[in-house]
């Protein structure tokens, strides 16, 4: 039989060792970059807790103290993973930085936060942790073979599993003496040290920007952000032009945002209910930014500019450090040249509003012009306890603590509504709103494995001088106030996911603009059936658009309602709007990029509306109450779902 060389033989063990920590390393950063989806309302970013007693689960509770960087066994069940062994057949270790675990989380975690352990080998090279943001958040060790008459026998815990063994870390590592102090030093071995028996663990290591270089491709995460800075600009945008907080000096403009909070001028006043926002909020404090007063992007009727910096600059000339407190207060180290000389010096800032994921260093910019007289800015966030629920029972559902709206199925015929309180002036001006709604099942009738689940919802406007809307519509007319009902006027935007033959509906989801309550695509003022873009109200989709297989996608809707329009809508003045300018011109965006921020126009020759309409806008629609209303079978077990969230509307 042909033997193996023992050369050969060591570098299948190297080989296989390199394998493992790397298998490893890459699933570390999979559970941090998909946490959020595991963690409901928690920041990604986090890593999990060691295994202490070998059986191959993360701790659970707490691992350790807060900021406490902690040591144990690889948690591979927690990671998905088989037992990772070394080319010796030992299991791997693991060393987590106390403000990278998540239990107990750290005050602040984002892709500034620096790892609280260097690396360095049995010869006193520094490895990682040359500079505050190279400190790695995890290392991952191979310790190989005993050395120094280690004992690696069975001592407790859960023996019998494949990682069975001590439960001591010193009894397969050797670099664990300085692991300790205020920056503690994981050692590992280099080829002369595993040779003479004193050290040979092997090891990898991951820090903060690897982590969030893949968290930022997340579309997801890229909504985090915008939310974020269109949350801020939403609440900042709904005061008066004279009651917008001035700056703060010394400390970015924003103040800060520990727990407990402390007062500041920005964030108490707009601070979020939502555990999610409000997680955000806390996690990415340090990169928002205050100014007043403000010029951005060429306009100098800002009141003031919220900012929100990108990725740290790491040019190695003039590196920006967000270590220390002094640090983070700098905007220095946040705002690239010409934008923190702007901040310094009053002059114009300059950036785009929505975050890139290839341009994540890049400072994003929201101009703040406060609420003219007579404008009126609502939103769920701000607003949600303004909305009234009106319909069957549990057929609309608010959730107060996270500001969305459930609608499902009544018990009943009746649909489910959420009317806004008061009136809002709509004749004369510009309104702007904005939603995102998510079905909560997928339509498989058209595979022949499940029934239609109808109907859908609507944004609807109707018209003021009827009083508070009270009611809700039947589910068959998707709970719209109708003409029978003493509602003659409104405008409706329906999102219908049914074909009903009755409202003549195309064969497909759809969005249309409908007036006057009336849903029948064949009836008078309705919009022509074939519903393929050609007609300019209505956009057919695909049959399982908006419900999705296996799982619906989330979606939003942009309208536009531009008054004082002549009766092509050719030509739109609000403050002309009176005979003969009394049409109004109604635009609805499906999936919109970058849309969110309803104190500004969307730019509509880089995204055409997906369906437009001109109306003749009824002298009772000069003001207007505005609700969601919804219409779903609850004759069936799967009675379809959706819910609403980040809604906004701005008149002004």
């Amino acid at each position: 039989m042909r033997q193996t060389g023992q050369g050969t033989w060591h570098r299948y063990q190297e080989e296989a060792t390199t394998q493992a920590i790397a298998q490893a390393k890459e699933a570390l950063i999979s559970f941090a970059t998909t946490y959020r989806d595991t963690h409901p309302d928690q920041v990604w970013g986090y890593l999990p807790c060691p295994d202490s007693n070998n059986d191959g689960v993360a701790d659970p509770g707490n691992c350790g103290a807060r900021d406490e960087t902690v040591i144990g066994r690889l948690p591979w069940k927690t990671l998905g993973l088989p037992p990772l062994l070394d080319g010796t057949g030992e299991c791997l270790w693991y060393v987590v930085s106390g403000n990278a675990k998540d239990s107990p989380k750290t005050a602040l975690l984002n892709w500034d936060t620096p790892g609280l352990f260097v690396i360095k080998d049995s010869a006193g090279t520094l490895l990682a942790g040359a500079s505050a943001h190279d400190r790695p958040w995890a290392a991952l060790i191979a310790p190989g073979r005993v050395v120094r008459g280690q004992t690696r026998a069975v001592t407790g815990g859960s023996g019998g599993t494949a990682c069975s063994g001590s439960l001591g870390a010193s009894d397969y590592l050797e670099g664990l003496d300085s692991l300790s102090g205020p920056l503690p030093t994981l050692v590992l071995g280099t080829p002369e040290s595993a040779s003479n028996g004193s050290n040979n663990d092997r090891g990898l290591w991951l820090n903060g920007p690897e982590v969030f270089e893949r968290i930022r491709q997340r579309s997801e995460f890229k909504n985090d952000i915008d939310t974020l800075l269109t949350d801020l600009s939403n609440c900042l945008n709904r005061l008066p032009a004279a009651a917008l907080p001035p700056a703060s000096p010394n400390n970015k403009g924003v103040g800060t945002f520990p727990p407990p909070l402390v007062s500041n001028e920005v964030l108490s006043l707009c601070l979020p209910t939502a555990p999610l926002k409000l997680n955000l909020l806390q996690n990415w404090q340090d990169n928002l930014l205050y100014a007043t007063p403000a010029s951005v992007n060429g306009d100098a009727n800002c009141k003031a500019a919220l900012l929100f910096a990108g990725a740290r600059k790491t040019a190695a000339t003039s590196p920006q450090i967000r270590e220390t407190i002094t640090q983070r207060k700098d905007p220095t180290n946040y705002l690239e040249g010409g934008n923190e000389a702007a901040l310094r010096t009053g002059g114009n800032l300059a950036g785009p509003a929505y975050f890139d994921k290839s341009s994540p260093a890049t400072d994003l910019l929201r101009c703040i012009k406060g609420l003219p007289v007579g404008a009126v800015h609502l939103s769920f966030a701000s607003d949600f306890t303004n909305f009234a629920v009106t319909g069957g029972n549990q057929a609309a559902i608010p959730h107060p603590a996270d500001a969305t709206l459930e609608l499902a199925g009544a018990t009943g015929l009746t649909g489910g509504c959420f009317w806004y309180a008061a009136p809002l002036p709509l004749a004369g001006r510009t309104w702007r709103a904005y939603y995102e709604f998510q079905f909560g099942l997928a339509d498989t009738s058209a595979l022949g494995n499940g029934s239609d689940r109808g109907y859908g919802f609507t944004l609807q406007i109707v018209q003021g001088d009827n009083g508070t809307p009270l009611s809700c519509g039947s589910e068959s007319k998707l709970g719209t106030l109708q003409p029978v009902d003493g509602w003659l006027y409104s405008l409706v935007v329906e999102t219908d996911v049914s074909r009903n033959t009755g409202n003549a509906d195309p064969a497909g989801n759809h969005t249309a603009i409908m007036i006057n309550g009336n849903l029948n695509h064949a009836g008078s003022g309705s919009i022509n059936q074939t519903c393929d873009g050609s007609a300019s109200g209505c956009l057919h989709r695909p049959a399982n658009q908006f419900e999705e297989a296996p799982h619906p996608l989330a979606h939003n809707q942009r309208v536009e309602i531009r008054t004082g329009c002549n009766s092509s809508c050719s030509s739109c003045t609000p403050a002309n709007h009176a005979f003969p300018n009394n049409y109004a011109n109604v635009a609805v965006w499906v999936d919109c990029r970058d849309c969110n921020d309803v104190a500004v126009a969307l730019e509509r020759a880089a995204q055409p509306p997906t369906i437009q309409r001109c109306v003749n806008l009824d002298s009772t629609m000069n003001t207007a109450y505005v609700g969601i209303t919804s219409g779903f079978l609850s004759t069936t077990a799967t009675a379809q779902s959706v819910v609403i969230q980040n809604f906004s509307l701005r008149s002004e």
